[in-house]
């Protein structure tokens, strides 16, 4: 950390302890699964997926719990959007990371408001999951925030 952020060692450690003793629950998530991985060889994803991961690599635990339980969720969000859209005009045609690009034709109206609702919709979660929908029109290049009267339209925030 305090290389990659030129500063000397003290000042890294000392912006560690500030953080974390701002945010206790990290502190404590974070060596949770550092200590779970070294005794278990693997990190489970909030899904319950494991991934291997070897005790010199136990550091990594907390990025690779979080980043898998991510790619479940986009793979669950995915298979949930296949769904609504069987009978549709519209078609899922990409995915990047968190994001599904969809064909979408005009008349389909309840199409983004059903695609917002299946990748928000994560019970037992503490925190909100939200999602936002773009438009790129006529091209990947023309991407943009829907307008406040787009927004009205398709019923999403």
């Amino acid at each position: 950390f305090s290389k990659e952020h030129n500063m000397p060692r003290d000042e890294g450690e000392a912006f560690f302890e500030k953080y974390f003793g701002e945010f206790p629950g990290v502190k404590k998530f974070t060596e949770g699964m550092i200590k779970s991985a070294e005794k278990l060889g693997y990190v489970k994803t909030r899904f319950g997926r494991r991934r291997p991961l070897p005790e010199r690599d136990s550091y990594k635990a907390p990025n690779t719990r979080i980043q898998s339980s991510a790619a479940d969720m986009n793979k669950i969000a995915m298979k949930r959007v296949a769904d609504i859209l069987k009978g549709k005009k519209s078609v899922m045609i990409n995915n990047v990371h968190d994001e599904i690009t969809i064909k979408h034709f005009r008349k389909e109206i309840e199409v983004p408001k059903l695609v917002v609702q299946q990748m928000e919709d994560w019970p037992g979660f503490k925190v909100p999951i939200t999602a936002s929908v773009s438009v790129a029109w006529p091209s990947w290049g023309d991407k943009r925030d829907l307008t406040k009267e787009e927004k009205e339209l398709y019923q999403v925030v």
